[in-house]
């Protein structure tokens, strides 16, 4: 039985393809650095407890307990 156009097009690209991965070679990937620009935010500790114990105060008060 003849190949159609299609599958001798697909045979060639897939062995062009392999030729092509075996001449590049795997570079080893530059060493990564942490960029601040992509780290979380950092906060004041001291802000948060503020907000923390404020936020307790109020939520005792609205319950009724000291």
């Amino acid at each position: 039985m003849e190949k159609f156009g299609i599958f001798e097009l697909l045979d060639a690209l897939s062995a062009a393809l392999e030729g092509e991965a075996e001449d590049r070679k795997e570079e080893p990937a530059p060493p990564r650095t942490d960029d601040a620009a992509f780290s979380p935010p950092v906060y004041g500790g001291g802000a948060l407890d503020d907000l923390l114990a404020r936020h307790e105060r109020m939520s005792r008060r609205i319950d009724g307990k000291k």
